[in-house]
Parts: structure tokens; C-alpha cells; sequence
């Protein structure tokens, strides 16, 4: 194991950790309303965690909640005929895993390199038939933005929720369900009778 795989297992660790913190501390906590940050139009607004996914060059973020776990490179089968946003298969733990390259979606700055981690999604969360994951190049951090964090979203794509500005840098928050429904329809374009 290579010290860059080691840190990637050691980051899919934390992240479960911290997520199965939240799923803990959510489950023993007085009912009520849950903890709000003020929004940019003066309105109450959910405080939110997101998990940071690197994907070329650029930074995208989105509810840590939706994810079930962050795997390590493994190798993908292809299938036949599919679009591009379709990376292939695993099998995981004895079911099946669609892989898909939100990069062909995204169009980030920067190329994606080998041996990259894999972000699998909570099928509840999702509302997915199957089990579906992401190919990102590396996972960051879950981060807790404060509402001065949020800015309006760079551009006007279906998937581009908020940029968040973390650092001294931008980051895109997005939305995974706009992604799944883009990559549903290549699939269902791709295999449509001519």
C-alpha cells in the first residue's frame, strides 16, 4: 500500500467516523427544530454538512449525508454501449455498483488521473434503484459552512446548487440528484432504438 492510499483509506475512515457521529447525534437528540444558520435573504436556512470532492482541477462539495461510503480504487468493469458518464461496474459486497464519471457532466479544468477513490451513495438517500457511486479524483474534508460562506452559483446548470467559499479558494456546491437524472438520460439516449 502506497502512502497516498493509506491517507485515502485514513480519509474514508474519517468520513464514515463523522458520519456515523451525525447519524448518532441526530438520533439522540431532542425533537425539535435543528439547528439553523441565517441565510443570505435574511431567512432561516439548515446548517449543512458537506463532504469535498476533488475532481481535475477543481473543488465540488455536496451533503455528506447522501453518502453511504468512500471506497478505494478498485477495478471497473466497462459496459458495453454506454456514454461516457457511465465509468462501469463493481461488485460490492455481493451487489452490483453503477460507477459513474460525474467529470463527463462537470467538464472540470484538469485531467482525472488513475486509481482514483470511489464515492458511493445511500440508496435512501438517493432514491436509486441501484447502488450508484462516483469516480472523483481524490475526497477532501466535510466541511460545516456558516451562512457568510454561500455565494450564488457560478453559473446556471441544473446541478450547481451554491459556490461556498472555503479558504481562499471557491468551492461548487452541487447537487448529486440533478447528476443521476443528466446520466439517465445519456443511458436511456445511448440505448435507444435508431
Amino acid at each position: 500500500m502506497t502512502d497516498t492510499d493509506g491517507t485515502r483509506l485514513k480519509r474514508a475512515a474519517e468520513i464514515r467516523d463523522r458520519r456515523q457521529t451525525a447519524t448518532d447525534e441526530s438520533s439522540t437528540a431532542p425533537t425539535g427544530p435543528s439547528p439553523e444558520t441565517e441565510g443570505e435573504d435574511g431567512g432561516a436556512e439548515p446548517e449543512q454538512r458537506l463532504l469535498t470532492v476533488k475532481l481535475g482541477a477543481e473543488d465540488y462539495a455536496f451533503d455528506v449525508t447522501t453518502v453511504a461510503e468512500v471506497i478505494e480504487p478498485t477495478s471497473l468493469t466497462r459496459v458495453p454501449r454506454t456514454p461516457p458518464v457511465v465509468a462501469g461496474v463493481i461488485e460490492l459486497r455481493g451487489r452490483v455498483t453503477t460507477v459513474l464519471d460525474p467529470a463527463a457532466v462537470l467538464d472540470p479544468v484538469g485531467t482525472s488521473g488513475e486509481d482514483r477513490p470511489i464515492v458511493v451513495f445511500d440508496q435512501e438517500e438517493t432514491g436509486r434503484q441501484g447502488a450508484v457511486g462516483w469516480l472523483v479524483d481524490d475526497v477532501g474534508q466535510v466541511l460545516t459552512p456558516t451562512a457568510d460562506q454561500y455565494r450564488d452559483p457560478p453559473g446556471d446548470a441544473a446541478w450547481m446548487h451554491r459556490a461556498l467559499r472555503h479558504e481562499d479558494d471557491y468551492v461548487v456546491v452541487i447537487t448529486p440528484a440533478a447528476i443521476f437524472e443528466q446520466a439517465a438520460a445519456a443511458i436511456d439516449a445511448a440505448f435507444k432504438p435508431d
